[in-house]
């Protein structure tokens, strides 16, 4: 385990036995990553940061009952995930890519601009797929449904989404190297 994820588990040890001064240090050590997990599921800053908030008082609130003999940084980070998945199911929002494009902030004054790059990039090639594609990609990558979910939403079976799925990875792969 890496010094970092020794040193989330010793401060979440010392916060679970009372030592509230903790938490500021395991926010302060915790949140750019978090957030670009958030991100990762959000795509709007603001909406990630709300996660990462709501997040961190989820921590508080299960922090006594959790197993901290196990990765606290995971731990920490599989409540990120499922709070930005529940957050998108609540939510229902739609966006069309064209949409999708204007909600990425500007990359001088973003988080991590590197990141936004590589998503621009990664917008060009998806608009380049089949309308029917691009919006599976969305549906799957972006809001994180499961296929299931996609096929209720797209109106083609659970089987017809997986193959499509792959068909996308592998397209967006061959597009991306030519960008």
């Amino acid at each position: 385990m890496s010094k970092q994820r020794d040193k989330i588990n010793e401060l979440m040890k010392r916060l679970q036995a009372g030592e509230k001064s903790c938490f500021a240090a395991i926010h302060n050590s915790t949140y750019n990553h978090l957030l670009s997990v958030a991100m990762h599921y959000l795509i709007d800053k603001s909406e990630a940061e709300d996660v990462l908030s709501e997040s961190y008082l989820k921590m508080m609130k299960y922090l006594e009952s959790a197993d901290l003999t196990q990765d606290c940084y995971n731990w920490l980070c599989k409540i990120v995930q499922n709070t930005a998945y529940d957050f998108n199911q609540k939510r229902r929002k739609f966006l069309s890519l064209d949409d999708f494009a204007y909600t990425l902030p500007d990359p001088a004054t973003s988080y991590a601009p590197e990141d936004w790059l590589e998503r621009g990039e990664l917008r060009d090639a998806i608009k380049k797929l089949k309308e029917s594609d691009q919006k599976i990609t969305y549906l799957y990558f972006f809001e994180g449904l499961i296929l299931e979910d996609v096929a209720k939403r797209t109106n083609i079976s659970k089987s017809t989404v997986s193959a499509h799925v792959k068909q996308i990875r592998k397209q967006l792969h061959g597009l991306l190297k030519e960008i």
